[in-house]
Order: structure tokens, then sequence, then C-alpha cells
């Protein structure tokens, strides 16, 4: 499963997200997710569809497999590796990466687990 983000989060977003992933999850015991925000804008989003983002990550951690986020940027290089350290905490099976927008081959290969 991809998704690329581009512009602004708004809880329409984070819905439709919900909506698909539940989909693949009724297909696969655990789901790989590549996650484009090459072309997020912070300025904007809700921070209201990032903290609902947040809760349903938790709530649904049993169910995920590789995640790969592709960005720009140090800070959420390190958010990322915080996230990474508490879901192989909460789920030992899964595993979250950062690849910077030139690696998004490397991305997609740890998606596919290639």
């Amino acid at each position: 499963m991809a998704l690329k983000v581009t512009g602004s989060v708004t809880m329409d977003d984070i819905a439709t997200f919900e909506r698909l992933f539940a989909k693949k999850k009724n297909e696969h015991k655990a789901v790989n997710v590549l996650i484009d925000l090459s072309e997020w804008q912070v300025r904007g989003s809700s921070l209201r569809a990032g903290l609902r983002e947040r809760i349903w990550g938790v709530q649904n951690v049993s169910s995920m497999g590789r995640v790969a986020i592709v960005g720009w940027s140090a800070w959420l290089r390190a958010i990322v590796g915080l996230e990474a350290m508490a879901l192989g905490r909460l789920n030992p099976s899964a595993s979250q990466r950062y690849f910077d927008v030139k690696e998004i081959d490397k991305a997609w290969e740890f998606v596919r687990g290639e």
C-alpha cells in the first residue's frame, strides 16, 4: 500500500487512509505501507488530524508490517526514528524506516521485502 501526501493533511485525508488500510488489513496479516511525505506541507495541516493519526496508529499497530516514510528533513527523520522504536516494542514483527526523497527506490525495496 502506498500513499503520497501533497499539501496539508485534513481529517478527511486521515479517514480515507483508515478506510484503505482497513481493506488491506482484511486481505493481509500484516500491511506494508510506503508514505511519501515529500510534498507534505506542515503549515496548514490539521493538528486534530495529526492527533487522530497517532491514536489510530497505536490502535492498529498489530496489523502493521514494513512502514517506509519518505521525506525531506532532519526533524522528520528523528520523529520516524522515535516512532520506529515504539513500533518495534509494540509489534516486534513490524518495522519502520525513514528514507530521503532521493532514496525512494530503496523505500520501495524495503516495503516489498527485497
